[in-house]
């Protein structure tokens, strides 16, 4: 868990790096507030996953990460692409989040 939020917090600050240091970015701020909310979710709230399935955690944990990710840095991308590989992003991160949802109140 500590792994998972050291990373968290190296991509946002290399966001932040990268992006001209700017104070204020809605996109960042909303994308780490949800990443958050996420984290604070799966690892807070029981019921808790009681095996250990790796292919679980790579669902839960690792392509939430990765939503992250390409949320925070579609800037390098042009600006078509951008907006559909960020959007994409956001719809998976959401149905991911759903799943969760799903899975700690109905079945685990």
């Amino acid at each position: 868990m500590i792994f998972l939020v050291l990373v968290l917090c190296a991509l946002a600050f290399f966001s932040y790096v990268t992006e001209g240091c700017e104070p204020f970015n809605f996109r960042r701020i909303l994308a780490t507030v949800l990443i958050a909310i996420y984290g604070a979710i799966y690892f807070y709230v029981p019921p808790f996953m009681g095996m250990n399935n790796r292919s679980a955690g790579q669902l839960f944990q690792l392509f939430p990460v990765c939503c992250y990710a390409v949320v925070l840095y579609t800037e390098e991308y042009p600006t078509r692409e951008k907006k559909i590989i960020m959007w994409l992003a956001g719809i998976f991160w959401l149905a991911i989040f759903l799943l969760l949802s799903y899975f700690k109140m109905y079945y685990w």
